[in-house]
């Protein structure tokens, strides 16, 4: 995967702000994600971890397969 950086020049078409090698006639996926909205998704992401940093601590226990009781049978690891 690779991340760079466009421009709308129109409706329909979108300018590389980076040259992509060997791109002609590539067919690739693409997610929009508006520029100035960079900073809410930062301070989302900042959030989520302080958030999941205070569910676990590093004195919590760790669970090995031996203490399970009753394992699920459809689990795929």
């Amino acid at each position: 995967m690779i991340t760079t950086e466009a421009v709308f020049i129109d409706s329909e078409h979108l300018k590389l702000l980076h040259a992509y090698p060997k791109s002609k006639g590539k067919k690739v996926r693409i997610f929009i994600w508006d520029a100035d909205e960079e900073k809410d998704h930062k301070d989302w992401h900042d959030h989520s971890i302080k958030l999941l940093n205070r569910a676990y601590c590093d004195q919590d226990p760790e669970y090995g397969a031996e203490m399970v009781k009753e394992p699920n049978p459809e689990y795929r690891s």
